[in-house]
């Protein structure tokens, strides 16, 4: 049985350089929510008194947008990191655990003289990571007045972080641009490289880049007879490989079916699955994927966009895959041949079309992405 779905660099022409214009700074507010109130209050105050990009996610999270990866890209692209703090966010469920520890990643590409994290306490509490301790931090209390002006002058300092992960020559930043990584594990998967060519001159949300990784001998196996590359087997090293700190997305293709572990058990013959160790990576197998193009009347190529594609949007987008097989990119496919509709169809249903509507820039990037190619 095959089963397919949620289971388990190349610069586009359009990213024209400005010589003469510098970007403006960009500091990310990290809060929990039981601090919405007072932190609305230092998101209106740093914006009357510094000429930065205070990235609020109340204000800057776009609609149909998924959470994590956007949150990735603001803290990696940011000048500064607020690491707003009080007695109850840090005791509570509400801490944002994983904007900090994102922001603990990026601080390790900094120079140790170099400010990235300012930990600014609303109240006199704990640092809730150790980590922490090491930076010098703004306290908004006694006087929140004091408090606004000790960081408004660091935010000014001339020296600090490096723009997050951004390019040093001064350009506009750019509105959307995600980093999408496409590693080709059998080192010479045709038709990789063209389709990332065509995706980057067909839109500007996302950047696609193509790199070679040889798999892991451990991650091989033949179960009843077909070859399998068996996900869990992977060591750590693989995925320091394959994901840097820049990687909004990686995608990883194979000739050979899927094996993952699950709940104590084999399962295999799989199209498609997700790392459990780095949640940005995905594997997808091409198994058979030439035949079925030939039923749909598609080229291969057209076939791995449209993998592509459904991939993308469930990761980036507020969409997921449906059991109910409409020859959408969004079928949980149970059989690779009940790809063959989709294929021939080459559009979303309307269920998804809809959800795609909640933002146009991310529709008309997915929609070209999955017309491309076809006659």
């Amino acid at each position: 049985m095959l089963r397919i779905g949620a289971g388990r660099s190349i610069l586009t022409t359009s990213a024209k350089r400005t010589l003469n214009v510098k970007p403006m700074k960009q500091a990310f507010l990290s809060y929990a929510h039981v601090d919405i109130r007072k932190v609305r209050r230092l998101y209106r105050d740093l914006r009357r008194r510094i000429p930065f990009r205070i990235w609020f996610d109340r204000i800057n999270i776009l609609s149909g947008v998924k959470y994590k990866p956007a949150i990735r890209k603001a803290i990696r692209e940011s000048d500064y990191f607020l690491a707003v703090l009080s007695g109850r966010a840090v005791s509570g469920k509400g801490f944002r655990d994983i904007e900090m520890r994102e922001a603990l990643a990026v601080v390790k590409e900094f120079p140790e003289d170099r400010i990235f994290i300012i930990p600014t306490r609303l109240d006199k509490c704990q640092m809730p990571f150790r980590k922490l301790e090491e930076f010098s931090y703004a306290d908004m209390f006694p006087q929140w007045r004091d408090g606004i002006r000790q960081l408004c002058r660091t935010l000014r300092s001339e020296t600090p972080g490096r723009g997050g992960l951004r390019t040093q020559l001064p350009t506009p930043r750019p509105l959307f641009h995600y980093e999408i990584a496409l590693a080709d594990l059998e080192l010479g998967i045709p038709n990789l490289a063209r389709v990332a060519r065509a995706f980057n001159n067909l839109q500007s949300v996302f950047h696609f880049s193509l790199k070679q990784f040889p798999v892991p001998r451990q991650a091989l196996t033949t179960i009843e007879h077909e070859a399998q590359f068996y996900v869990d087997r992977l060591p750590k090293s693989f995925y320091k490989k394959v994901v840097t700190l820049e990687t909004d997305r990686v995608i990883c293709l194979t000739r050979r079916l899927l094996a993952f572990n699950e709940n104590d058990k084999i399962v295999y013959n799989y199209l498609a699955g997700h790392s459990l160790v780095d949640e940005r990576v995905r594997f997808i197998s091409s198994a058979g994927l030439a035949e079925h193009a030939q039923d749909a009347d598609v080229s291969l190529d057209v076939a791995i966009a449209y993998l592509l594609t459904a991939d993308m949007a469930v990761y980036f987008m507020d969409l997921e895959y449906h059991r109910k097989t409409r020859h959408c990119p969004m079928d949980f496919t149970e059989y690779h041949s009940d790809l063959v509709g989709g294929l021939r169809k080459g559009r979303f249903c309307n269920f998804c079309s809809r959800r795609l509507r909640k933002n146009r820039s991310f529709e008309r990037a997915f929609k070209a992405m999955l017309a491309w190619g076809r006659r």
